[in-house]
């Protein structure tokens, strides 16, 4: 499964098995739980206790145990769980053919995750032959459950984006369908996508005020791109009320995340006072994370910061290294900034 987005619900599906030697200790205490005549559903749940380490330290090795009981005895959460570790090496060796066989048991059980991976696993040939017809099965088995992530994972189908499958035909009208689908049902990344769809008219016609409802939509579930571009729109008042502190909350939230963009962005904020107190210290420090992640307009504010020395002692070298950084980026105004710094060496006379 290419897109790890489908195995990231371990918390509801189950866990690890940890396959080797079992200690005398081990087999005593199992003897202990067997004594104690639990449910499936009473070793799923303790396995999830050891798996997050909610309360006991965290134990892969345990928690396997307590899985592999429950999977044994027919608990498909586990059983998809299970197999979601096989696929990952997580505590077991990597095994895609094991992990399609407790993938399999599960989504024939009718659990929607299962049926979810399971397509996964036909689209990209993990563990089963590849077939696009089958995955287009199990992705529509589990679409059907409303599981929204099978609804995106239609739409990339149908797309060919990402995971081309030439036994399932291109279906634009079929993709946009999907992608609505999974917007409504919650899917962040297919709201952020619907949201620039709006806002470049692409797909369906111009509308802004669609736009940010989808970016909050998607900003509301910690997606950084669509947090990035409720900022925007904030700053802007395009389709919103012109807040620069809404601007400054949403870059926060997105930059936090690491996105270069809103960190550049956030820096700007604290130099120019807009929306936030000016502070040149926390504008160096969002510039500088941004221009270590290779932001040509964060590397040149850097060096424009270290060239005034302002947040920062001034130095006319670090300001010349940011400057090339961005300047060989093809950044115009970094070029001029570097120009101009070695015709201008002398601090006096320095236009910054």
């Amino acid at each position: 499964m290419a897109d790890k987005s489908a195995l990231q619900h371990l918390a509801n599906s189950g866990s690890t098995f940890v396959d080797k030697p079992v200690s005398h200790s081990s087999l005593i205490a199992r003897g202990l739980r067997d004594a104690l005549g639990l449910t499936p559903d009473a070793e799923f749940a303790r396995g999830e206790t050891y798996y997050n380490g909610d309360g006991v330290p965290q134990d892969y090795a345990e928690a396997a145990i307590w899985f592999r009981r429950a999977a044994d005895a027919g608990h498909a959460a586990a059983q998809n769980g299970l197999g979601c570790m096989y696929y990952a090496g997580k505590g077991v060796p990597t095994s895609f053919e094991l992990a399609a066989h407790w993938i399999r048991k599960a989504a024939d059980g009718g659990f929607a995750w299962a049926q979810n991976n399971l397509g996964s696993l036909y689209r990209d040939g993990e563990g089963v032959p590849r077939d696009g017809k089958q995955a287009l099965f199990w992705f529509l088995k589990s679409a059907e459950q409303n599981n929204s992530d099978a609804k995106f994972q239609l739409a990339l189908l149908f797309d060919h984006r990402g995971h081309k499958c030439d036994d399932v035909p291109f279906d634009r009208s079929q993709s946009k369908n999907w992608f609505l689908q999974a917007a409504e049902s919650g899917d962040n990344r297919a709201q952020c996508l619907i949201a620039d769809w709006y806002k470049s008219g692409h797909e369906v016609p111009y509308d802004l005020t669609k736009a940010a409802y989808w970016y909050r939509k998607a900003a509301d579930q910690g997606d950084e791109e669509a947090q990035y571009e409720l900022a925007l729109l904030y700053r802007a008042g395009e389709s919103v009320q012109k807040d620069n502190e809404q601007a400054v909350f949403w870059f926060r939230k997105a930059a936090e995340q690491g996105h270069a963009n809103a960190q550049s962005e956030l820096g700007w904020h604290y130099e120019a006072s807009n929306g936030v107190r000016r502070s040149y210290t926390d504008a160096e420090s969002w510039y500088r994370r941004a221009a270590e992640q290779g932001h040509a307009e964060a590397q040149h504010s850097l060096g424009l910061l270290f060239a005034k020395g302002k947040g920062v002692p001034q130095s006319y070298e670090e300001a010349q290294s940011w400057f090339r950084k961005a300047a060989d980026q093809g950044h115009e105004e970094a070029r001029e900034s570097l120009g101009l710094s070695y015709e201008l060496w002398d601090a006096s006379r320095m236009p910054w």
